[in-house]
């Protein structure tokens, strides 16, 4: 089971600062798919009692990070490719939208912001740092949503992006695909500088269907 740090009663509540350990932990493939998560232990490595850890389990297990399993507890979450499938295929439809009314409502500001994001993994692919890289993209993505200016749509593409970043993870293919994701983000950027919504949505969709090959791809070779 990961090494976790000690909790700290300050503002912040003790089941949110249980929740976001063991979110991150899960999310960056620290705690592995099926493994069991005892109440009892990440109560004592936490330093905190069993109540905030049960909070913060029932809130990871309705965002499908961790199940519950009858007489036995909680386990993190498995992962399937189809799951993989699924899940890509809602973030191709949402993203798709939001990146239309995105080319519609961006300000010279947010795009400067968008710039920064992309700097931020170019960075970052320059020194072979690879998790970073994954969180610049995400927050590219994130900002991207953000700057449609549809609430509601923007709530929910952010609710799915710690499944979308551990399947990356998972699938160890960030490494092989860095620099090619890189390129389909300034595609993106590209697009949105031309004002072209429909244009802006093609890119979005292809780079999302480029992603969800790569670990096609991945998985294929597992099994081979």
């Amino acid at each position: 089971m990961a090494v976790l740090p000690r909790l700290k009663n300050n503002a912040d509540t003790l089941a949110e600062q249980a929740y976001a350990i063991l979110k991150k932990a899960i999310v960056n493939n620290k705690f592995k798919p099926r493994e069991i998560l005892s109440e009892e232990k990440l109560a004592a490595d936490l330093g905190i009692s069993r109540t905030p850890i049960r909070a913060a389990l029932s809130r990871l297990a309705m965002e499908k990070l961790v199940s519950n399993i009858p007489g036995r507890g909680s386990m993190v979450a498995d992962i399937s490719l189809q799951d993989v499938e699924d899940l890509f295929v809602v973030r191709e439809a949402l993203e798709g939208v939001s990146a239309k009314l995105a080319t519609k409502n961006i300000t010279a500001q947010e795009m400067v912001q968008m710039k920064h994001f992309l700097q931020q993994q170019r960075d970052s692919l320059a020194n072979a740092d690879y998790l970073p890289f994954l969180e610049a993209d995400m927050l590219f993505h994130a900002e991207l949503a953000r700057i449609s200016k549809n609430r509601e749509l923007y709530e929910i593409i952010l609710s799915l992006q710690d499944r979308i970043l551990r399947f990356e993870i998972l699938s160890n293919t960030i490494q092989s695909r860095a620099a090619k994701a890189l390129r389909e983000h300034k595609d993106i950027l590209d697009a949105l500088e031309q004002g072209d919504p429909a244009l802006v949505e093609q890119k979005i969709i292809a780079h999302i269907r480029s992603v969800l090959q790569s670990i096609r791809e991945a998985e294929a070779k597992k099994l081979s």
